[in-house]
């Protein structure tokens, strides 16, 4: 199985890139306070966008035996009409340069979403897929929050921990738990899985840490992956790491 073909199976049942945009939206009834805090930190971060995205994969074994490994950059710039795209700068598979192969799969992968978006109107959304996160504007009324009795130090803050669960993009709903720093509201950890996990995945997490020092304020800091799953009797492990820098302020649309 190629990495690439690993990184479809188990990347389909994740958001791929943590959402910040959007304006806020009024989420639902007696949400707990910190929540409340968290959609109003992220609404005002709405235009803010990584520039640089670094991605690390590794596809293992089920007796976790390295298999296959890769590294892609993604470069952020303006796209039309105060959108931003993200542009291949580097990719290696194996420890070979595929640079070239992967700016072309992109290429095509470009080509053919135009061709769905003549035929099928879209939301007016970036070319930076954001994903379904919960603080997504089109998720944050079919999110649930509860605060629970749990407290927790995450990058030496005092944490609330709450439950939480929105839609899944595949259906079912994506559940797990996030870090609210107790006196910001700001999000310092978010960790979820979808429920059900999609046909032929047994296993599967994701992480996101969060940061907000100075310049650019609270914005995701990485992104881990992990998977388990296969077909019949190929079982595979799969892990990645996206780390998100170099933040810059999504041109206005005019």
């Amino acid at each position: 199985m190629r990495l690439a073909s690993a990184f479809a199976l188990f990347a389909s049942a994740f958001a791929v890139f943590p959402a910040l945009a959007g304006p806020a939206s009024a989420g639902p009834a007696a949400a707990p306070p910190l929540w409340s805090k968290a959609l109003a930190l992220a609404a005002a971060q709405e235009s803010l966008v990584p520039g640089k995205i670094v991605m690390h994969q590794e596809l293992r074994s089920r007796a976790g035996e390295l298999e296959h490994f890769g590294d892609t950059t993604l470069q952020v710039v303006p796209g039309k009409d105060g959108d931003v795209r993200a542009e291949v700068a580097a990719a290696s598979e194996d420890g070979k340069d595929v640079t070239a192969e992967a700016r072309r799969r992109q290429q095509e992968e470009e080509a053919k979403a135009a061709k769905r978006a003549k035929k099928t109107p879209q939301d007016d959304e970036a070319s930076v897929d954001l994903g379904d996160t919960p603080f997504a504007p089109k998720m944050r009324s079919k999110t649930t929050v509860r605060e629970t009795a749990e407290r927790r130090t995450v990058d030496g803050r005092a944490c609330v921990v709450h439950e939480i669960s929105w839609p899944a993009k595949d259906g079912g709903r994506n559940k797990g738990r996030i870090c609210l720093d107790e006196e910001t509201g700001a999000p310092r950890d978010l960790v979820f899985s979808p429920d059900p996990l999609p046909k032929h995945v047994s296993a599967g997490k994701t992480s996101v840490r969060y940061r907000d020092d100075a310049p650019e304020g609270w914005r995701p800091r990485d992104m881990t992956i992990d998977g388990e799953g296969g077909i019949l009797f190929i079982k595979k492990k799969f892990h990645m790491v996206m780390t998100f820098s170099d933040y810059l302020r999504r041109p206005a649309k005019p």
